[in-house]
């Protein structure tokens, strides 16, 4: 199985390297709109809702709609709300799984260490007490440009 993540398990002071692997696979099928009588693609254009005007992409920023105020917001505005990315996943706690909410668990995903030195075995030491204690570890990452946990 192929990793779609690498990088460190950060336990306290210790970091242990790992890979992150999808619990599932995608099971989705995508479907095109097409003409029903040529199956020429459907392409949808972006017109202003005002005027009726089609729009360029130079056209168009993204804005909020609060209290029926338009609150517009540059590339650059966006781009700094961005998290700092790192290659730390970091354990905030412990919990029992009965304790997360059903809603929380959106996804899914195994981690695992393909080291057999001493970070090999740090992982696996913390694998075993999480698994006697009946615990699983409430971690925090960034990918891409999300914030998980």
């Amino acid at each position: 199985m192929r990793s779609i993540w690498s990088g460190y398990l950060l336990f306290g002071s210790i970091l242990i390297p790992i890979r992150q692997y999808a619990a599932s696979g995608k099971l989705h099928v995508n479907f095109h709109q097409v003409h029903k009588t040529d199956c020429g693609r459907v392409r949808y254009k972006k017109v202003c809702e005002k005027d009726g005007e089609e729009l360029d992409h130079e056209d168009i920023i993204k804005a909020y709609l609060i209290g029926g105020e338009c609150i517009k917001f540059t590339d650059n505005e966006l781009n700094s709300l961005k998290p700092f990315t790192t290659k730390i996943m970091e354990i905030i706690g412990f919990c029992t799984i009965e304790e997360i909410p059903i809603d929380a668990l959106s996804k899914s995903y195994y981690i695992g260490t393909d080291s057999t030195k001493k970070e090999g075995k740090s992982f696996l030491l913390l694998k075993e007490a999480m698994l006697k204690s009946n615990k699983v570890a409430v971690v925090k990452w960034v990918s891409r440009t999300n914030e998980y946990m």
